[in-house]
């Protein structure tokens, strides 16, 4: 029996207390024109863009991590929750609420639900037993959400269930994950049908950050399937476009590059959207029309070491490039979203 510890989690890191819920300088390199899709240099003045992102900032006094929302350039800022007190962030559909990890008096992780106009949140019940069930992704009306399941003292359980974001429960399995891997859900499609998660693999009982791209219809008992061939895809953020066409994500978190990518659901079309030479992207996500991607660039590629980096926007295939975010902190985990969307 293999023990993982869930890096996705980064459960060693919450600082909150069991039972609680809570309620500048540059990169060294400037990105150019090397990269897929895109002639001439980045701009470091975008227009205005619309919306707001919730984002992460960790190391330093921020633990790992603290929550912020801001608009695009990092104005209007203000902190959602304390250090320490929870990590692995989406925002729900209706642009009202974040999921996150938050402890159990019992020392186990679960699902907490914090509103974004920083009201009181609220945790999801665990079943009795050794099960945690940590965030991982809305389905498209925000009544459900795919969680990450694992239990060291009983491995069999280990895999991902679907719940009820109310309270959850009606708990749903739905994989089983093979020997050495943890399944991390990514990403429901807009449709609600598909999810898209990494199966990680994990080596001498630790998680490694990398694996396979997977595929699965949204219920139980359905056929798992690779999209692509790579099993180097990186844990960060794994997204459909809005119009479900496209599915975006990053290279794992060990490669000498560090490249953003898109596949269709069909495993089809997979392409290079963006490649910085010296650079390291993380984090990709869609704007909400699905015309732009938002994602970090980082100095090197292990973005658990915290080095002050910056976000960047660009097309959706990948041109134009721009700075958007920079400070002195380390920034991870950016969800572009419109406020209050019925």
């Amino acid at each position: 029996m293999v023990t993982v510890r869930r890096a996705a989690l980064v459960v060693s890191a919450l600082s909150v207390a069991a039972g609680s819920v809570v309620g500048c300088s540059a990169p060294a390199h400037q990105p150019g024109s090397s990269h897929t899709g895109v002639a001439g240099s980045a701009s470091t003045t975008p227009p205005p863009l619309p919306g707001l992102i919730a984002f992460t900032k960790a190391g330093g006094g921020y633990g790992d991590d603290a929550v912020f929302v801001s608009r695009l350039d990092g104005s209007q800022a203000r902190q959602l929750t304390k250090a320490g007190q929870t990590c692995c962030i989406r925002v729900s559909p209706d642009g009202r609420a974040i999921l996150g990890a938050a402890v159990t008096s019992d020392g186990r992780v679960t699902t907490q639900i914090l509103p974004l106009d920083g009201s009181p949140g609220h945790a999801l019940p665990l079943p009795a037993g050794t099960l945690n069930l940590g965030p991982g992704a809305w389905t498209p009306d925000g009544r459900r959400i795919v969680v990450q399941g694992w239990d060291d003292a009983h491995e069999a359980a280990s895999g991902m269930y679907v719940v009820d974001a109310a309270d959850g429960r009606h708990r749903v399995r739905l994989t089983h994950e093979p020997l050495n891997t943890n399944d991390n859900p990514g990403d429901v499609s807009p449709d609600g049908t598909t999810l898209v998660f990494l199966r990680e693999q994990a080596q001498g009982g630790e998680a490694t950050n990398v694996g396979t791209l997977m595929s699965m219809r949204l219920q139980p008992g359905a056929r798992v399937r690779q999209l692509g061939t790579s099993s180097e895809v990186g844990y960060g953020s794994i997204r459909f476009s809005p119009a479900g066409s496209k599915i975006l994500f990053q290279d794992g978190r060990t490669s000498p590059r560090g490249a953003l990518w898109t596949i269709r659901p069909d495993g089809s079309g997979l392409t290079k959207v963006y490649d910085d030479p010296q650079l390291f992207a993380s984090h990709p996500t869609w704007s909400p029309d699905g015309s732009q991607i938002l994602f970090a660039l980082n100095p090197v590629a292990d973005y658990f070491t915290h080095p002050t980096n910056a976000f960047y926007v660009a097309n959706a295939d990948g041109s134009e490039p721009r700075k958007t975010l920079e400070d002195a902190d380390f920034k991870r985990e950016a969800e572009w979203f419109l406020p209050g969307q019925p």
